[in-house]
């Protein structure tokens, strides 16, 4: 076989898969090219029988993989499937010869006709010329033929037998002087493309039969007026058809062309030779006929024989799949339920029949060439296939690659649930130890893989025998793959040319071969060394696996390959032994003391009602910081002691500090004295002893309080369970809120370090290179030294043999590395300041935590100013040691360096250091130690970087996302709720007690607070209950205060006594709710999370409630701030509006006289109160912001509504169910369920509206509104005429869109009897037609009008009138019984009149009516004009319900 004849080398497809560009030789691989008809590049075709790896071998190229061919489908019979569907249809015009027709109707059912050309030919066919003078004249003159026809203004087409006659041809035309760039070559389809080319004359184009097939050639209209383009055949082609496609590339579409055929009679069959080109064409018709015969009575009966037994094996296939479930075909790993778990998974067991069969195919071709008979071959494919199926069902198999893809696949799966089963894969590489070595070494490996995850009993000795047994295997082939390269190299002659001069693949593929295995080799050795240190220690071990590609750092594609064989044999991993990290118990018990102070902290806060409040959060924050340490430790597998210790040793220290500074400084003062001399022992010690005292008695102090305090105040208080839930509920709260804050703090420090010392990486990575680069580059004693130690590896003698392509051999090469690796002490570079870190850390935090706590002193400012020079002075020598200069790498590195290579022999400068080879090794040793300092550098450089800027970095992250996820989780609501109940705690102990007189300085302080008592602008706080009660002015009295939600449900509940014991108590309501906005949407939600994480605070509405001794709810007239005292006075005093106004401001007044004429005694609570103002800056407890207006309306509205409703007959039922009270429908319902739930003890008894005693009738109703906008939207003109008119009437129906229940229209108060009297509800007629009456007078605009319709309609008793003189009951449901009701119609008449007048001014209000026609509706409401039967609105109503019974009585009559 010739190179560039029957093959080619070149890129093989892998080049196509990765996107290769150019030339890279390591893609070359041993092509087909079918030379004799198409000239294709078969890329995808590969010789078996072990000719594609002899050729490869021969020409040293990687050697590649054999395979078998498991699926058949001849072209023969591929086609033959036409035939079952319409059969095969084709126009070619170049089919063949008689015999080639007659074959296809034989086999294709086809039959050929010849159809006429469209156009003239205008082919000139000149006369055969054959040369007889040898190969070189024949080139020759080819070359002199083409270009002559060239140089008269043709294109030429040669088409070549091969690749090498093409390359020859070009060799020859280049030489003669020919422009190269009229040359073209078309040997490969996917380099030379042709037919985007449109040529001109004097090309010439040299091509194999590629492009004589198929190849549209392109020419200018000048090369068709001097001929067209000529066609050169240099070969006589196997039979016509060839011929006739070579000659089909000119003359095409009418055009010019000429055709010429010249031979080399030394290349043709002696048959041939001498003989006219027709006798020639004769002969080889004769020899197509006999060869068409002689392959259908061989090949095609082999092919067919093929065909029949692939068609059995594929029938034994699909009854073997019966013998899988869907579930064990689609996923092995989920197919835990099978009655026979030994056998071959799926896809194993579908490959191993593939196997069977592709080598039961090879075994037997011999058998198929002689044609032996099909049945007796097909009984002898089933036996074979019946026995490996069965063997397979089994979990057998003779063939050990089976196995081997049964035991990847089982491995994947033991891998995913290591410590439970192997999952049979241990098994399966056992069966595989037996085979070949390189087998066997990996069915070793990975068994002791499998055995170390099980953790069986003496798995550690057992794994280590395990990769011994490995290691010697590899060591074996190793060995012999090394006389493989040395063999193959040796066989390798001058007459088997290279496919690459300077290194060839094969030499690649073996040095990749070799150091692969050598680099698991160094795996294996590792394992076996950590298992035996493991060992002795007595610790568990565990496997750290990786893919079998970090086996090699090289990507290129022949270590790739290599790799991937590997995997091929079932190394899919590679491991590391590492020991096994125990439970950290210490981490354990740090989380469960977390948890117990969080616990604790819990029952503290809860249970201590104030009093050691600020204890228990401290504890709460103490555990979820150990909570937090303990997983780290858990998840680190250690945990420090010392490092706890010390922590909470700052934590008590800062408690210390914060329980007294002044005791500190005595001891500090102290010390002083005693260095300084000014004071003995005795009264040092004496000094010592006071302050430890001093510190106890206040740690006692607060401890006594906090224990007393407890148990008295919650044996009080246990009574209170909304109190303790209220407790319990916000510390658990504040747990999360703590937890929530702290884990995302950390979270946020750790991405902080990592992302900071990246950037700073990156930053320095390059600068640092090419600065270290740049010093050791022109470091001479480095050069040299580098020198010494190559040359060192290098024998003399190679100067004596003077080979210039001298290699160093590989194993002295990774010595020479091995041997400069160690001497580079590149952890001497950079200076460690470990215990300066560790020492300057914690006082900077006990620093930084006492200025928190007392940042007025200046002793503090002191230490802190001391700690943070320190730091920074500290952290600034090391940023500056870890910067690569050229004096620290020419004064520290080298030198250091330089004196681990002394025991080297000197060199004798011989000239071995002229070799290109060590100049190569020196390069690379230089770039390595670059490599390593660099990143050395960088890496310590960034770290005391990052370390140096993330300080101040996370302190600053810290204190903002802190604050901003505690204010996302509402962590200062719980703050608050402390802070209040802490305080509430200082004020009842200050108040129990009378201050000590006020120092002037005390008394001007507390002055300007205590004249701003009686402003009625500030809200009212504990100091005015504690002088109210204190004190005389409420006769003794004490106050009870109750805040409830909107719901009723209560927030918090306190109580003053007062200064007599029988002296009663004012029980107070406070209904306070966040006043928010109702606006939806992502635009307002996002808008609402932004003042969340900025700790923005909703202000509240309410009001003040009177709860009277028997339970009954009086709403309090409210003004300003003042709203606590006005509640104060109305709850003592019934008076008028004004009254009650003047009494609340002579009240607050009082207060402020009393604090003035008593200062002692209040002075405890005046510094706590205003202490606790300025540092909490919370609106006051009491204050509505807001909501005060609504409440004084309210207040004002519910007196009027009392007095109005007096001279009725049962105004307690009137009042009890506010009968004739207005406003919008949603506040009248929600204020009837508040009521409900008062009188029912908290519970809601509102029920539906058809079995409540009360309802809430729509003036006028909502359909109204409803039905107005469907006619406005229909008709645009009257849309714009209700605009004009009456714009506020507009929007109220144009909101009917967004407000389809009427919540905010205007509703009054009525009896649900007298709601279902009236005619502006239920379904009849008359009501329909009343409304739609309604409905069209709000179209008109005329809101005067529609208010006295709707008054009229939705009267019960003139709903009635207007029923009675609407005519006879004609039995149609016209008329309804008026109810039992429980009020008389004096009453009824008395409590509408109300609702009717509150309802005029409410839509006044509104803007529906003017003025004027305000005063006209009131007058007409006071004059019972809602009543009366002969005003035209009634009348009108009136009309409208006679219609309705005139349009019902006609019906009535058509039907009788």
């Amino acid at each position: 076989m010739t190179p560039g004849r029957e093959y080619m080398i070149d890129k093989g497809p892998a080049a196509e898969t990765d996107n290769v560009s150019g030339d890279d030789h390591q893609y070359h691989a041993i092509i087909p090219v079918d030379f004799k008809a198409s000239g294709v590049l078969e890329k995808n075709k590969r010789w078996g029988d072990g000719l594609q790896q002899f050729l490869e071998m021969k020409h040293q190229l990687a050697i590649s993989q054999m395979s078998n061919v498991t699926n058949y489908m001849s072209n023969f019979h591929y086609f033959k499937r036409y035939i079952n569907g319409k059969g095969i249809f084709g126009v070619s015009g170049t089919l063949g010869g008689q015999a080639d027709q007659e074959f296809l109707a034989r086999h294709y059912k086809t039959r050929s006709y010849a159809i006429p050309a469209h156009r003239h030919s205008k082919l000139i066919e000149l006369p055969v010329i054959q040369v007889s003078a040898g190969n070189n004249l024949w080139i020759q003159r080819i070359c002199e033929t083409a270009c002559t026809v060239a140089e008269r203004g043709q294109v030429v087409l040669v088409i070549c037998e091969d690749v090498k006659t093409a390359n020859e041809l070009q060799t020859k035309m280049e030489n003669q002087t020919r422009d190269p760039n009229k040359i073209t070559m078309y040997t490969v389809s996917g380099r030379h493309n042709v037919e985007k080319r449109k040529f001109d004359g004097g090309n010439i184009i040299i091509a194999t039969n590629l492009g004589g097939r198929g190849t549209d050639i392109k020419v200018d209209d000048d090369v068709n007026k001097c001929g067209g383009l000529f066609v050169l055949l240099t070969h006589f082609p196997s039979n016509r058809r060839v011929e006739k496609q070579v000659f089909g590339r000119t003359a095409r579409k009418g055009n010019p062309g000429m055709v010429q055929m010249m031979l080399c009679r030394d290349h043709l069959a002696p048959a041939y030779q001498g003989q006219s080109i027709e006798v020639m064409r004769h002969l080889r018709e004769r020899y197509e006929v006999s060869r068409i015969a002689d392959m259908e009575k061989d090949e095609l009966l082999e092919i067919e024989m093929k065909e029949q037994l692939f068609s059995t094996f594929c029938q034994y296939l699909g009854d073997f799949e019966r013998n899988y479930t869907d579930q064990e075909k689609k996923d092995y790993t989920k197919a835990t339920s099978r009655r026979n778990p030994n056998k071959f998974d799926y896809q194993p067991a579908l490959n191993a029949l593939k196997e069977c069969w592709a080598l039961w195919l090879t075994v037997h071709e011999e058998h198929i060439n002689r044609h032996d008979d099909t049945e007796t071959l097909k009984h002898d494919l089933l036996l074979q296939l019946q026995t490996t199926g069965d063997m397979l069902l089994l979990g057998k198999s003779d063939n050990f690659y089976d196995h081997v893809k049964q035991a990847i696949s089982r491995t994947d799966l033991h891998c995913r649930n290591r410590s439970k089963s192997d999952c049979g894969a241990l098994s399966c590489w056992e069966a595989i130890v037996t085979c070949h070595e390189m087998y066997s070494a990996v069915a070793l490996y990975n068994q002791a893989f499998i055995t170390i995850n099980l953790e069986s009993k003496d798995y550690k000795s057992k794994a280590k025998q395990l990769l011994q047994r490995a290691h010697n295997l590899v060591d074996v082939y190793l060995s012999e793959s090394t006389n493989t390269m040395v063999s193959c190299n040796l066989s390798v002659t001058s007459d088997f040319e290279p496919h690459h001069k300077e290194g060839t693949n094969f030499q690649r593929q073996m040095e990749a071969r070799l150091n692969t295995f050598k680099s698991w080799k160094g795996y294996i050795e590792s394992a076996i060394n950590k298992l035996e240190e493991l060992d002795k220690s007595n610790d568990d071990a565990i496997t750290e696996e990786s893919s079998v590609y970090t086996l090699s750092e090289q990507t290129d594609y022949i270590t790739k390959n290599e790799l991937e064989a590997l995997y091929d044999y079932g190394l899919g991993i590679v491991f590391e032994v590492k020991k096994k990290p125990k439970f950290c118990i210490d981490a354990l018990i740090c989380f469960i003391l977390g948890v117990i102070q969080i616990v604790a902290g819990i029952l503290v806060c809860a249970l201590s009602f104030g009093t050691a409040t600020q204890f228990g959060l401290g504890l709460i924050s103490e555990g979820v910081s150990d909570i937090i340490s303990g997983i780290k430790g858990m998840i680190e597998g250690s945990f420090s002691w010392a490092e706890w210790a010390i922590s909470k040793s700052i934590s008590i220290g800062m408690s210390l500090l914060s329980a007294g500074f002044s005791a500190i400084k005595s001891v500090y003062s102290t010390a002083k004295g005693l260095i300084t001399g000014t004071k003995t022992f005795a009264s040092v010690a004496d000094d010592i002893i006071n302050s430890g005292k001093h510190v106890f008695k206040s740690l006692k102090g607060t401890a006594q309080k906090a224990v007393s305090g407890t148990l008295s105040e919650t044996m009080k208080k246990m009574a209170s369970s909304t109190a303790l839930k209220q407790n319990f509920m916000h510390a658990t709260k504040y747990a999360c809120q703590e937890i929530g804050k702290q884990a995302v703090t950390t979270a946020l420090n750790y991405a902080v370090d990592v992302g900071v010392q990246k950037l700073f990486h990156s930053c320095l990575q390059d600068v640092f290179k090419r600065t270290v680069s740049s010093a050791m580059k022109s470091n001479s004693a480095l050069d040299q030294g580098l020198t010494k130690v190559v040359c060192f590896g290098v024998p003399k003698a190679v100067l004596q043999k003077e080979t210039p392509d001298f290699k160093i051999d590989k194993k002295n090469e990774e010595e020479i590395k091995g041997l400069v690796e160690s001497g580079l002490a590149i952890e001497d570079l950079v200076s460690g300041y470990t215990t300066a870190h560790e020492v300057i850390d914690k006082l900077s935090t006990v620093s930084h935590t006492a200025a928190g706590i007392l940042n007025q002193k200046g002793i503090v400012k002191g230490i802190s100013l001391a700690t943070e020079l320190a730091e920074y002075t500290t952290r600034f020598v090391e940023i500056l040691q870890t910067i690569p200069t050229s004096a620290i790498i020419n004064d520290k590195f080298v030198p250091t360096f330089l004196e681990t290579m002394e025991d080297i022999k000197p060199y004798d400068h011989d000239g071995r250091h002229n070799l290109p080879d060590v100049q190569r090794l020196k390069t690379d040793l230089l770039n390595n130690i670059v490599e390593r300092v660099a990143k050395a550098f960088t890496d310590a450089c960034a770290q005391h970087m990052a370390s140096f800027s993330t300080r101040e970095l996370k302190k600053h992250v810290n204190s903002a996302t802190g604050k901003a996820v505690s204010n996302v989780l509402g962590r200062y609501e719980t703050q608050r709720f402390f802070d209040d109940q802490h305080h509430k705690h200082n004020m009842k102990a200050a108040a129990s007690t009378e201050g000590k007189p006020l120092s002037e300085k005390e008394r001007i302080e507390l002055q300007d607070y205590v004249e701003n008592i009686s402003n009625e602008k500030r809200p009212a706080t504990a100091v005015d209950l504690y002088v109210l009660t204190k004190s005389g002015l409420l006769d003794g009295k004490g106050i009870r205060f109750t805040v409830v939600d909107k719901k009723g449900k209560k927030l918090s509940e306190e109580y003053y006594p007062g200064t007599k014991d029988g002296g009663g108590d004012i029980t107070l309501q406070l209904t306070k709710e966040p006043l928010k906005t109702k606006k939806k949407g992502i635009l307002s939600w996002t808008r609402s999370l932004k003042k969340r994480v900025f700790g923005e605070r909703h202000p509240y509405t309410g009001h003040f409630d009177i709860v009277q001794s028997d339970g009954s709810i009086t709403a309090v007239e409210s003004n300003n701030q003042n709203c606590l005292y006005h509640a104060i006075i109305q709850a003592t005093d019934n008076g008028q509006d004004n009254d009650i106004r003047d009494k609340a401001t002579k009240l607050r007044s009082n207060v402020q006289k009393e604090v003035q004429s008593n200062p002692n005694k209040y002075s405890k609570i005046l510094k706590l109160q205003k202490g606790y103002e300025q540092t909490c800056k919370n609106t006051g407890k009491y204050a509505i912001t807001g909501g005060c207006k609504r409440a004084r309306d309210d207040n004002n509205k519910e007196q009027a509504y009392e007095q109005s409703i007096r001279p009725m007959e049962k105004s307690a039922i009137a009042k009890t169910y506010r009968l004739g009270f207005v406003g919008n429908y949603k506040h009248l319902k929600n204020q009837r369920g508040k009521r409900q739930r008062t009188n029912n003890g908290g519970v809601d008894s509102n029920r539906p509206n058809n079995n409540s005693p009360v309802n809430s009738d729509h003036v006028p109703p909502k359909s109204t509104f409803k039905n107005a906008l469907k006619i406005i939207e229909k008709d645009p003109q009257k849309c714009q005429n209700l605009k004009e008119k009456n714009p506020k009437l507009y929007d109220i129906i144009q909101n009917a869109k967004n407000d389809p229940d009427g919540r905010d229209l205007m509703a009054m108060e009525v009896l649900t009897s007298h709601h279902r009297q009236a005619l502006t509800t239920g379904n009849s007629r008359e009501s329909q037609r009343c409304r739609e009456l309604l409905c069209n007078t709000a179209v008109s605009g005329d809101g005067e009008k529609m208010i006295k319709q709707s008054l009229i309609l939705a009267h019960p008793m003139t709903s009635q009138n207007l029923r009675e003189d609407a005519g006879p009951d004609l039995d149609l449901g016209l008329q309804r019984q008026p109810a039992n009701n429980i009020l008389s119609d004096s009453d009824t008449k008395h409590y509408y009149k109300i609702g009717n007048l509150e309802t005029v001014k409410q839509y006044c209000q509104l803007g529906i009516i003017d003025q004027n026609q305000r005063d006209r509706l009131l007058s007409w409401v006071q004059e019972d004009g809602h009543l009366n039967r002969k005003t035209p609105e009634y009348k009108e109503c009136l009309d409208t319900i006679r219609r309705n019974v005139d349009k019902v009585e006609d019906t009535a009559g058509m039907a009788k």
